[in-house]
């Protein structure tokens, strides 16, 4: 692969443009990687109400019907439903991992097997998700594993 970088003080805004000979699985990676940088997500915590990069989102959760979305160093309540969540976020690396978890695949640091056939995702941070039985097979797809 190679990179061209053209600065042009002509330009309004950051444009970014992809030849290859075809759309493979490493583009549309590349493509999803882009687009994150541009998605953001909205939410509360202790009163203040943060934006924060939805790159830096580890992984979003619904507990009792409230939707928290989970970086680094904050939990971040939300408005959005988590099925809002993976409608917005879905096509840059957000990934089902349950019924009530969607997790950020570029920080999925390891995938563990679990009893019955489900996973543990750990994640940069050290934590762990269990991924559902029916939910490992498109993580994996995900990931590139099948």
């Amino acid at each position: 692969m190679r990179v061209e970088i053209v600065e042009d003080p002509a330009f309004t805004e950051t444009v970014v443009r992809i030849g290859c000979a075809r759309l493979d699985q490493e583009v549309a990676d590349l493509v999803a990687r882009l687009r994150i940088l541009d998605r953001t997500v909205v939410g509360v915590e202790d009163g203040t109400t943060y934006v924060v990069p939805a790159s830096e989102v580890r992984f979003v959760e619904s507990v009792d019907r409230r939707c928290f979305a989970y970086t680094a160093d904050r939990v971040l309540e939300s408005r959005l439903t988590l099925a809002e969540f993976e409608d917005r976020l879905g096509d840059v690396g957000f990934v089902r991992a349950s019924r009530s978890c969607i997790v950020n695949l570029s920080h999925v640091a390891a995938l563990r097997p679990d009893i019955n056939g489900r996973l543990r995702a750990v994640l940069d941070t050290a934590e762990e998700l269990q991924v559902s039985r029916s939910f490992v097979r498109p993580l994996k797809r995900a990931l590139g594993m099948e």
